[in-house]
């Protein structure tokens, strides 16, 4: 069995896995994921993430699930950026409130373009939103509803 420390350096490495991911293409995505969190590189940037689910057929004919994230840096100089992808998703508030409104976007249905684009050392992956296309009753992942004791019915 090999020493985990032998390891490090290819898990430092290592790009974060969302499992199977969504090739590049157009698809009507549903947000299953939506929130603000720090900035990886800076505790006081901020930034919105949001998880994008759809199905694909693959090179077989073979209908998948994948998925991918799409993260939007909150600073000065790119506020038009998220501004247009809030427009998309019908959010109109304001910027102080969308950490509280965030989680609400769970269950937009949106016509997604994911665009690859290679960098000087990785693979970036651009997630542009492009129309607001409905609203699921989409959940996410909860546990199960505990089944109703019948001592406990009130009558």
């Amino acid at each position: 069995m090999p020493d985990l420390a032998d390891l490090d350096k290819a898990y430092d490495a290592a790009e974060v896995s969302y499992g199977d991911t969504l090739p590049d293409g157009d698809y009507i995505a549903t947000c299953v994921r939506s929130y603000i969190e720090p900035t990886p590189w800076d505790e006081a940037g901020r930034q919105w993430a949001s998880e994008w689910e759809a199905e694909y057929t693959d090179g077989e004919e073979t209908k998948r699930t994948g998925k991918t994230m799409k993260w939007q840096v909150i600073e000065a100089e790119r506020l038009g950026y998220l501004k247009k992808d809030m427009q998309t998703l019908g959010y109109s508030g304001k910027l102080s409130e969308l950490e509280q409104t965030a989680p609400t976007f769970v269950g937009s249905l949106v016509e997604i373009t994911i665009k690859r684009k290679q960098g000087d050392t990785k693979t970036f992956v651009n997630v542009y939103l492009n129309r607001l296309v409905g609203k699921t009753d989409y959940v996410p992942d909860a546990a199960p509803a505990a089944a109703a004791d019948e001592d406990e019915i009130p009558f």
